[in-house]
């Protein structure tokens, strides 16, 4: 299989993956917990379903103060591509070992250090192609992670980012 090959493949799980995400979220929007602060213009929802929607701008922060509800519950990340969130933060989704997939819209610069660090079953990330940093060990020890493309406009990728 050629280059193009792979990349149509890829494209064609990607476009597959983020119908089945939509078609998730479309689907519990009355399961949703209230909206809970994750930055200082950031907020996010959580989904019977196991989806956080997070929207909003700026950065996202660490959810330090709902770790353990988050944590057992996540299954997919979305962010609202109506507004920009421009930076994920250091530690923002370390250790949540059940989050498998994170579509991220466009308007992201920079992944912050170890921000999915120890995600464990994470597998798939849309990395958006306004992001120009991904910082130290961002992604070490998301030992499933089989499915990324590092965007044109990256610039700076730290030590262990993946």
């Amino acid at each position: 299989m050629n280059y193009r090959q792979k990349d149509k493949k890829y494209k064609l799980w990607s476009a597959m993956s983020a119908a089945i995400l939509l078609l998730s979220f479309g689907g519990i929007a009355s399961a949703a917990t209230e909206e809970v602060s994750c930055g200082e213009h950031a907020t996010y929802k959580i989904y019977d379903s196991g989806a956080l929607i997070i929207s909003g701008s700026g950065t996202i922060i660490g959810f330090s103060d709902n770790t353990v509800r988050v944590n057992a519950q996540t299954v997919s990340i979305d962010f609202d591509g109506d507004e920009d969130v421009t930076e994920i933060g250091e530690d923002a989704f370390a250790n949540f070992e059940v989050l498998s997939s994170v579509v991220i819209g466009d308007g992201l610069r920079k992944i912050g250090k170890d921000a999915f660090r120890g995600c464990k079953a994470l597998y798939n990330v849309d990395l958006p192609n306004t992001l120009t940093e991904i910082g130290e060990s961002a992604f070490e020890s998301a030992g499933r992670l089989e499915r990324y493309t590092l965007p044109e406009q990256l610039k700076s990728i730290k030590a262990r980012a993946f």
